[in-house]
């Protein structure tokens, strides 16, 4: 079947009803993404971009949704809006069952009561999003990577942010920003944010960055231990770190690097740049692909799969089919080479992370 590119609304529904109806398209959609990824019938590149588009129709006509709520109820909005997307959906990294990190600026000019406006618009967004209805929820929300994070509010001013980024920031909410992708709402001001983020990538000491990168990544080794082999974002060599590499490479690059939230460009820039040698891109490209070819496989089988021992006999023949891999054990082996070698980079760009408390 086709996919169909956003669901019938019509202009009268109410807010509750257009909730149920993007929750009912939403699930035949992922269905028929996951049918086809499973079945390969889709590379798991174009898994995690058709993921992503899903996710950036449904945040738009929620959007879209719950502004109209708002003025319904509160008047106009008194300025500019964006929704921004971080994490995988700014990355267009998507898989089954990801959640979204979103971020809302609005710009209004110092407009009397422009916060309460947009808290109001911004809290309505998350309920349209994340509330469960009888047609079930879309996705998880997180808003912990706006300014002061949970204790900021769910709204921030396009100052606030400048601001906040400029003065306040810690360097793991700066490599947040790398991943910064504008998703719906005024372009200009979503320009602005993405020129906001340009700037601060470069602006700080690469050295105590380093030292940041390195120091956080003990300490998810601490709070966040590997569950095994097949916990293929957290083990040692993995898609978190082959994720700090990148970042810490713009975070240190010294030359301003346009922002490309998507990994895969964001390693193809390092390499036209100069940041990177020919053989460290390509090792570091290939460990990507075969990383997320895996990681989009198991999250439709079942999130938490970290052992070999818990896969089934259909999900290794389908992890091998991802992977290009005739024979499990081949794969196992050609895993930990990955792995091995993502590490090493690791070890030489960035340091050695303490792996024991």
């Amino acid at each position: 079947t086709d996919r169909k590119l956003d669901p019938d609304l019509s202009p009268e529904m109410d807010f509750e009803t257009r909730m149920n109806a993007v929750r009912l398209w939403q699930g035949e959609q992922a269905f028929l993404i996951g049918h086809q990824l499973l079945h390969g019938q889709i590379k798991a590149r174009d898994a995690a971009a058709d993921w992503t588009r899903l996710a950036d129709t449904c945040v738009t006509l929620m959007a879209q949704a719950a502004e109209m709520e708002t003025a319904r109820r509160f008047g106009p909005a008194p300025g500019s809006w964006s929704i921004i997307g971080l994490g995988k959906l700014g990355g267009r990294e998507m898989t089954a069952g990801s959640d979204l990190d979103l971020l809302v600026i609005y710009d209004a000019q110092g407009a009397e009561g422009a916060q309460t406006w947009f808290t109001k618009f911004t809290q309505r967004l998350i309920t349209a999003i994340s509330a469960e209805t009888s047609e079930g929820s879309l996705y998880e929300t997180d808003m912990r990577l706006r300014p002061s994070g949970r204790a900021g509010p769910v709204a921030t001013s396009l100052s606030a942010f400048e601001s906040y980024h400029q003065t306040s920031a810690w360097t793991w909410e700066h490599m947040a920003l790398t991943r910064l992708r504008p998703i719906v709402g005024d372009t200009g001001l979503g320009a602005q944010v993405q020129a906001i983020a340009e700037r601060m990538l470069q602006s700080r000491d690469p050295v105590q960055r380093t030292t940041d990168i390195l120091d956080m990544r003990a300490r998810l080794y601490r709070e966040k231990a590997p569950q095994g082999p097949w916990d293929l974002k957290m083990r040692q060599g993995g898609l978190l770190d082959l994720e700090f590499i990148t970042q810490h490479a713009i975070l240190t690059a010294g030359t301003p690097q346009p922002l490309k939230p998507e990994l895969v460009e964001a390693q193809a820039q390092l390499l036209a740049t100069g940041i990177w040698p020919p053989d460290v891109y390509d090792s570091l490209a290939r460990s990507f692909e075969l990383l997320q070819a895996l990681q989009q496989v198991q999250r439709m089988a079942n999130d938490d799969i970290a052992g070999e021992t818990e896969l089934s006999m259909a999900l290794k023949e389908r992890l091998c089919r991802a992977s290009g891999c005739d024979r499990f054990e081949a794969l196992e082996q050609k895993l930990e080479q990955t792995c091995a070698g993502v590490f090493e980079v690791f070890c030489r760009n960035i340091g050695v992370p303490a792996t024991e408390p």
